[in-house]
């Protein structure tokens, strides 16, 4: 299906088509991205080999490249029917991408020889790989297992960063010379690895392996694959099933033990599971009948009670219109209460507070409601803002660790703590020369990943600055926050340096948001980790040589006669960034998928 097969009428409005040229759409022996109405937003000769921003890829027959990489695209594979491969291409890298699944249609380049899909959120092995392929990067999925799959044709294999606890009947070569299976938790043990004699023998006689990652095979379910433990690199142990046996599968080794010699086993299984459902049965109506009992009691003797040890006690916020809210999305995140202990006050808003707690021997940040802000609209902000960061799983937002509530009023939110505070007090208490542009870099890029992500599923954060960008000396920086988005600008004007000072222009004069509003942000964001002050600190009112009044930089925003400036010490590069983020037209800013090139390209030059 060539070029000519796109069709103005009927496609998706986000639809950018990754194609090569053949007299039709775009020109002869270019590559290009076709938009919604089969435009060309991007022509490149096709030596090119790298592309972000891309929801589909179309017909590539003609495309002369032998290497292909997109990133950063997460609806890359939403539709593959117009796909056709180039006869020629031998690496293809569909990484960084978010996919959670490889579609069943996907058809894979004939003469493929590397598959990349590291940084996805795949949790399976992809299948009908061609026996072509010698290296599958798999790094950074969320694979927990790795089943019958014939792999015997590679010759690298990566999973590490995947939590894998289980390895069945994986077929490997004396071809394969590089295995790497670490964790991403670092602790996590593979306890059931069962392979073939001949599988041992090839993972055996490797130099590199993943000994870094513990090997505990279980016996017993080695011995239900009627197998036998063996001691690989050094002190780990893998389950090798006899020639004789036929191959053991995740089903068969997780099923119940046949029938037969083993019917007094399954008797005793049985009677021991039955007793065991009885008292999970027991326990499960205690509990219950223990959360109703909880739900109908005061408040102030369920959730303060947890705060008895520590120095200050934060107020409950108290509403009238409980019974308007239904918090049963958030049941699966509800917390025990008498776990969270608070200790010390964080933060301060117009809305809320944040506190440093304790959380099963661990630190978190808890958000909660100001006792004057308890009327519906708060709550349900609060509510609304918990089951948006239940949706989230990157690195690079903060985590929601769970909430706690007896009464909707009362509802808290406990969130993963981050040690070095925010952006802005660290910008505040540290001289430029003091916070290098390789660690600003390094920051910035995070937060450009946090963009991608949310606006890949279609979510404006509408509050970027250096107040909600959080730092931790291990986990680097991530992007909080997500509630101020619902409050409307005049509201958040009124708290203490105006907000709006991040906004963009068509946010201050129609308060008309879209990911473009964030890019702007983004721009002032620069300009703070530039100056270390806020945007337009420095601007003075010529008359009277005093700082400008907020409202008269507010009109010259809109007006587009204020912008900020950036000094001769940023990166050229950067600052011509930050200068496109401050467009005053929305269309004229980059998206955060071209950012996310950019970075990379730049930070890949500086290694």
């Amino acid at each position: 299906m060539g070029v000519g097969s796109c069709a103005a009428m009927g496609n998706p409005p986000d639809l950018a088509i990754l194609t090569i040229g053949t007299g039709g759409y775009c020109s002869q022996g270019m590559i290009c991205v076709l938009n919604a109405t089969c435009q060309a937003t991007l022509e490149e000769p096709d030596t090119r080999a790298s592309f972000g921003s891309i929801t589909q890829i179309g017909a590539l027959t003609n495309y002369r490249n032998p290497s292909l990489r997109v990133r950063f695209s997460p609806k890359v594979l939403r539709d593959t029917s117009k796909l056709l491969w180039p006869a020629g291409l031998v690496t293809l890298e569909l990484s960084y991408n978010e996919l959670t699944e490889i579609p069943s249609s996907m058809t894979w380049p004939l003469a493929l020889q590397s598959l990349n899909l590291m940084v996805n959120n795949l949790t399976t092995l992809p299948t009908n790989l061609p026996a072509t392929i010698l290296s599958l990067d798999l790094q950074s999925n969320l694979m927990k297992s790795l089943a019958n799959a014939d792999l015997s044709h590679l010759e690298s294999f990566a999973t590490n960063g995947n939590p894998v606890t289980s390895i069945v009947n994986v077929t490997f070569s004396p071809k394969l010379k590089t295995f790497d299976c670490g964790s991403s938790q670092g602790t996590v043990a593979i306890t059931n690895f069962i392979v073939s004699p001949s599988t041992f023998k090839a993972l055996n006689g490797l130099n590199k392996s993943c000994s870094v990652l513990p090997i505990a095979s279980d016996a017993a379910l080695c011995a239900k694959a009627n197998g036998a433990l063996q001691t690989i690199w050094t002190n780990n142990t893998i389950c090798v099933y006899s020639d004789a046996t036929p191959a053991p599968t995740a089903a068969t080794i997780n099923d119940a033990t046949s029938n037969g010699s083993s019917s007094n086993t399954g008797t005793i299984v049985g009677v021991v599971v039955g007793v065991v459902v009885l008292v999970l049965l027991a326990l499960g109506a205690y509990c219950y009948c223990r959360r109703r009992k909880q739900a109908h009691e005061n408040v102030t003797t369920t959730v303060e009670a947890p705060y008895s040890h520590a120095s200050a006690t934060p107020r409950t916020a108290t509403g009238s219109q409980d019974q308007t809210f239904n918090l049963q999305e958030l049941a699966t995140h509800r917390l025990d209460a008498t776990e969270v202990v608070i200790k010390d006050k964080i933060a301060t808003g117009a809305f809320g507070e944040v506190w440093r707690a304790e959380y099963k021997h661990k630190t978190v940040a808890v958000k909660m409601l100001l006792h004057t802000r308890s009327s519906a609209v708060d709550v349900q902000g609060l509510v609304d803002e918990i089951k948006l960061l239940a949706q989230f799983d990157s690195p690079h937002i903060v985590s929601l660790i769970g909430a706690t509530w007896t009464t909707p009023s009362s509802i808290r939110c406990v969130l993963e703590y981050m040690n070095m505070g925010d952006l802005r007090d660290y910008l505040a208490n540290h001289k430029p020369n003091e916070f290098s542009w390789s660690a600003k870099i390094s920051c910035i890029h995070s937060i450009v990943y946090a963009l991608v992500y949310l606006h890949s599923m279609q979510i404006i954060h509408r509050d970027l600055k250096s107040r909600n960008v959080l730092l931790d000396s291990a986990k680097g920086t991530k992007l909080t926050d997500f509630g101020v988005s619902k409050e409307d600008t005049h509201e958040t004007m009124t708290v203490g340096v105006g907000t709006y000072r991040w906004m963009a222009p068509e946010i201050l004069q129609f308060n008309h948001y879209t990911v473009a509003a964030d890019i702007f942000s983004f721009g002032m964001l620069l300009s703070e980790f530039d100056s270390h002050q806020i945007p337009y600190a420095g601007v003075i009112n010529e008359k009277n040589g005093k700082p400008l009044v907020d409202t008269a930089i507010m009109g010259m925003v809109i007006a587009g006669s204020l912008k900020p400036t950036f000094s001769a010490k940023m990166p050229s590069w950067l600052r011509d960034v930050a200068t496109q983020c401050v467009a005053s037209e929305p269309n004229d800013r980059p998206t955060a998928y071209k950012l996310a090139h950019i970075f990379r390209d730049h930070v890949q030059e500086s290694l």
